[in-house]
């Protein structure tokens, strides 16, 4: 196991030294040191050329930016692991990776530790906090100087090589890519690690202490990609000022693509609304939806048609929040996908705040269209038509469990009969009955990992009786359809599992009905009811029809 140190100077003439002695001093046997200079104009060079035989690389690269410097210097690395020790930065100890290595658990990606802050005379112990805890408050936006100085210090953080090379420092910030780094790598599933130990002193004083405005716009908009609450990131920034013009969502959210008005002015209603009150925009209300959650002086007016959003990267959502306000009354919105309607709510005269389960798992990148059917002009001026004020729109990510393994052979969903077998029904599932589960969406998964090679799975399933044309059934595995039948009484649809079955892995099963209803004296909207599930091995004969129940009532007659 090995380390590479690198230290990138910038007319660093009288920190330098100190930096390369408590890297040089290490006890630790397999540590490359590599030294960088940014062109410098001082007597940076002098100092490089008197510690030249003491460490591995010397390199020069044009400065463009201490980041840039850090992802040119990459490419000298040989360790497993990197740290970047900065000039006027040093080692705490002379066994400071020595005693890091010792404390090290498993293999992971990032190993990180505590720092000593210096700055003022003063020197200040500051731990660094837990990578999960600190990226569940960034994204619940409860931003404090506490949680600020926990993320770990890149003078404090090992990385492991080949993870660094291949991400590199988002140059587009001059101050915090260090942090962009750590949450990207986290939000990607790198395991980070904590070392209960003081590993470097950082030298205060530096670009970000110098540049307050700068750093505030960077850190804002860094901590925006992460935040489910953009605008309670503004406020720990600009808490007495206007923040600038950041987009009403973030990648972590979303984003809004279409229908949001610029500028808002006066709001009066059209002949339609008159019975309705007056309402007006707040004055210099921006587009970004920056006040303090739940503001009636924050958000973006929609435009009449309404809008339209994009689902997040990097995992599919389940369902959509929106809040904000609706001020000329009552309406209903509507979400749609490639022309078909996922959701639908009633929204509130005045203040709202809704979540809508989506029908189906959205992939990353879908464009969800929001329809709305209630306005009134705003701007008389313009004569521009809005519907409602748009203070926060977020996507909730659809967080899947580890799949249990199933047993080939029948599985049957029932509460008394086989309760264990909840645990297979990923997503859009009621909670197990007596007979069956009702599915609550049009397209519901189950997960499993296989017991090994499949030949025919089979599905018996019931339709919902409220609709009396019937429903269809859709099978489809790891994303290919098998097979589609009418769900007419009680139904076994058979289909052959053929090459998308996963024998060593997870597969996913996505049962998907053409319609949905509600029943009497039911708020819920229910698809199928779903009995029992058999899936025969590679080596069997074809499974046997599934034994009847004994019932030819519906599970809906059933359960009265």
């Amino acid at each position: 196991m090995s380390f590479s140190i690198i230290t990138v100077a910038l007319d660093a003439a009288d920190t330098l030294p100190a930096t390369l002695e408590s890297i040089l001093a290490q006890d630790f046997e397999a540590v490359q040191t590599i030294l960088v200079d940014g062109t410098s104009t001082d007597a940076t060079p002098e100092v490089i050329a008197r510690y030249k035989d003491a460490v591995d690389v010397v390199a020069e690269v044009f400065d463009a930016g201490i980041f840039y410097a850090m992802n040119a210097a990459l490419a000298h690395a040989t360790g497993d692991y990197v740290l970047f020790m900065n000039a006027g930065d040093r080692f705490l100890a002379e066994d400071t990776l020595s005693a890091v290595w010792a404390r090290r658990i498993g293999d992971p990606d990032i190993i990180y530790g505590d720092h000593l802050y210096a700055a003022g005379g003063r020197t200040t112990l500051t731990r660094a906090g837990d990578m999960a805890e600190l990226a569940a408050t960034l994204k619940e936006g409860r931003l404090s100087p506490a949680w600020q100085s926990a993320i770990p210090a890149h003078q404090a953080t090992f990385t492991r090589t080949r993870l660094l090379q291949a991400k590199g420092y988002d140059t587009l910030f001059e101050i915090c890519a260090d942090h962009a780094f750590l949450f990207d790598a986290f939000a990607s599933g790198a395991s980070f690690h904590y070392v209960d130990e003081p590993v470097a002193i950082y030298a205060g004083g530096g670009l970000s202490a110098r540049r307050n405005l700068r750093c505030r716009l960077e850190f804002a908009a860094l901590y925006r990609r992460f935040s489910d609450h953009p605008a309670r990131v503004d406020r720990y920034f600009f808490p007495e000022e206007t923040p600038p013009a950041f987009p009403l969502t973030t990648p972590a959210m979303g984003a809004v693509i279409a229908g949001l008005l610029d500028a808002p002015g006066t709001v009066r209603p059209t002949d339609r609304d008159k019975a309705g009150p007056q309402s007006a925009a707040p004055d210099g209300a921006s587009r970004n939806g920056s006040g303090q959650d739940g503001s009636s002086q924050d958000g973006s007016w929609c435009a009449g048609a309404g809008f339209t959003l994009l689902t997040p990267r990097g995992s599919r959502a389940k369902a959509l929040t929106l809040a904000g306000e609706t001020p000329f009354g009552e309406q209903t919105i509507t979400l749609r996908t490639a022309g078909e309607e996922i959701a639908s709510r009633r929204l509130p005269r005045g203040a709202f705040a809704v979540t809508l389960p989506l029908s189906a798992l959205l992939p990353p990148g879908t464009a969800v269209q929001v329809e709305t059917r209630h306005g009134a002009v705003l701007d008389e001026a313009g004569g521009r038509y809005a519907s409602l004020r748009l203070e926060r729109a977020a996507f909730e990510p659809f967080t899947a469990l580890p799949a249990p393994p199933l047993p080939f052979g029948e599985t049957v969903f029932s509460s008394t009969r086989q309760p264990d077998s909840a645990a297979l029904l990923a997503f859009g599932w009621a909670d197990l009955e007596a007979t069956h589960v009702w599915s609550l969406v049009k397209s519901a998964e189950i997960a499993f990992t296989a017991s090994g090679p499949a030949r025919e799975i089979v599905v018996v399933a019931h339709p919902n009786p409220v609709l009396p044309g019937g429903q269809t059934l859709t099978l489809a595995l790891n994303g290919e359809p098998l097979a589609t039948a009418p769900l007419s009484g009680r139904t076994d649809l058979r289909a052959k599992v053929g090459p998308h079955w996963n024998a060593a892995g997870e597969n996913r099963l996505t049962l998907t009905v053409s319609a949905l209803a509600e029943p009497p004296s039911d708020p819920r909207s229910l698809g199928l009811a779903l009995e029992r599930m058999i899936v025969t091995p590679a080596s069997a004969a074809p499974a046997p029809a599934a034994p009847a129940t004994g019932a030819a009532a519906s599970p809906m007659e059933e359960a009265r």
